[in-house]
């Protein structure tokens, strides 16, 4: 009989962690469905009257002990298996091994303190990596009966470090001492060293790294009406992510699930674009091949691109998995303007389908405001604010699509305005509200991130086209020249012909 090969090449070692290889033991002797020779007792021997299954049972077990007893030798460093080997079944070699590596050892204990304490960050290694290495290393004195403190794993992740990182050791030296003891815990101590490490490579090698601004629905809730009236969120004053471009997405995500409390698979996230009438709004969330992909190929190596996080909450206010998204389903974003205060607010966003009409969503939307259900409002397009202001009455009894509606466009929506407000009041309507408020630069923080598009010609509700959308082909990085769409190559889109409404800064197909 041929012995059995382990399925790991991780053997036991007078130095190793007896716990880890255990549970690897453990994992290959299940797999080979020999691992009840350890607790079950050897059957009696047979004899003559002993029934056929019986014997066909503890002649089973013969053969899986043999198998047990092989796999644990193939697990064994060879210093070990010398002294090891001549114990006759599986269950007595592994209870002389666990005898021997559970109970204190000067010997070990001292092996693994001075692994401990010589451990330093060799170059080129993710001080991540070398974090994790350190808790490991003390994990393995604390399974030899030797209390590593939190504060002494403090010290001595700080003492591991380079010499050349005298200063960044010392300036996190001097902010621990100033915010007191609170911030001298193992783990604040990790993230504040993995963060100081991370600027100091990112200023170093900036073409290494790129920044993630994530836009979530609570940004926009906070600055929808305060200082900021036009599309959607500022995107200087969202959290972003540093990190480094060859990093899988899926990292990425792991990321923010840690910030923000968002578990990875309830996580969903929209490109942003910035489209031809200079606004700027998320145009279609990344596909599951695109998650796949490191962060480099998403964003198609570029230094700095947003992001908008959409998560669904269930009924118990827990996040939950996105609805499927199909082309006849769109994103639309509200905001609530109230005449009697002048004052303008986010309240929601809702999927809708193309076919559906206004007049199906009016309830949730008075639910979004709190008002009564059957509140009687009026429904505008938020489409640009440059060089004017512009934002269209939607007729109710439209579909979306007959409406020229698509994903992130925006949705004002009031109570018609009362005579008597119209009389005293100069904003009567969202429209002179918004003309009254300031309007900003267009060099948005999307400058270096602005993404353009092949111009996608649309009838428009009067004969205009929109002149903005997305081009089946695909994005393009670079700035917007003229009229065309440039891809960032020098390349031009197909000329086309077509003329611009100047008043409204559409384009006519």
């Amino acid at each position: 009989m041929v012995n059995p090969e382990p399925q790991t090449p991780y053997r036991l070692d007078y130095n190793a962690n007896f716990r880890d290889w255990r549970t690897k033991l453990d994992s290959v002797l299940d797999q080979n469905q020999v691992k009840y020779v350890l607790t079950e007792p050897k059957p009696p021997e047979p004899t003559g009257a002993t029934p056929q299954n019986d014997v066909a049972r503890h002649q089973k077990w013969l053969l899986d002990d043999f198998t047990a007893r092989h796999v644990i030798l193939g697990a064994l460093h060879e210093r070990v298996y010398v002294s090891y080997h001549r114990h006759k079944t599986a269950s007595s070699l592994l209870e002389a091994l666990t005898a021997h590596f559970t109970k204190p050892s000067m010997s070990r204990r001292l092996v693994k303190f001075r692994r401990y304490m010589e451990h330093r960050l060799a170059e080129g290694k993710s001080v991540y990596e070398h974090v994790s290495e350190m808790g490991s290393m003390a994990a393995a004195l604390e399974s030899e009966g030797v209390r590593v403190s939190e504060e002494l794993q403090v010290l001595m992740l700080m003492n591991s470090l380079p010499d050349r990182w005298d200063e960044t050791v010392g300036g996190l030296i001097v902010n621990m001492d100033v915010d007191g003891p609170d911030e001298m815990g193992l783990d604040k101590v990790s993230k504040r060293l993995i963060d100081l490490v991370l600027k100091k490579d990112q200023e170093d090698n900036p073409h290494l790294y790129a920044t993630i601004k994530v836009a979530r629905e609570e940004d926009l809730v906070e600055q929808i009406g305060k200082d900021f009236y036009f599309d959607l969120v500022d995107h200087e004053k969202v959290r972003s992510f540093c990190i480094l471009k060859e990093t899988p997405f899926y990292r990425f995500k792991e990321e923010v699930a840690k910030e923000f409390g968002i578990p990875v698979q309830y996580q969903r996230y929209w490109r942003w674009m910035k489209r031809q009438n200079n606004t700027y709004r998320p145009g279609y969330p990344l596909t599951l091949m695109e998650e796949t992909v490191s962060v480099k190929e998403l964003i198609d190596n570029r230094s700095e691109v947003n992001l908008f996080l959409e998560v669904e909450l269930g009924l118990d206010l827990h996040p939950i998995a996105p609805p499927d998204k199909t082309r006849d389903v769109i994103l639309l974003f509200f905001k609530l303007y109230d005449p009697e205060i002048e004052e303008l607010r986010y309240v929601g966003r809702l999927f809708v389908n193309l076919t559906g009409k206004p007049t199906e969503i009016l309830s949730k939307l008075n639910k979004f405001a709190g008002y009564a259900l059957d509140q009687e409002i009026d429904l505008y397009e938020e489409y640009k604010f440059q060089p004017t202001v512009v934002c269209d009455l939607i007729d109710k009894n439209l579909t979306f699509r007959a409406s020229q509606l698509e994903d992130g466009d925006i949705v004002c929506f009031q109570k018609p305005t009362p005579v008597e407000i119209g009389v005293c009041s100069l904003y009567r309507n969202v429209q002179t509200f918004l003309d009254s408020v300031p309007i900003p630069h267009s060099s948005r923080s999307e400058a270096n991130t602005s993404v353009a598009f092949y111009v996608r010609g649309r009838g428009r509700r009067r004969g205009r086209g929109r002149g903005r959308g997305r081009s089946s082909l695909g994005l393009f990085t670079g700035r917007g020249r003229g009229r065309g769409m440039s891809n960032g190559s020098g390349l031009e889109p197909p000329a086309r012909e077509t003329t611009i409404d100047n008043e409204r800064g559409r384009e006519e197909v």
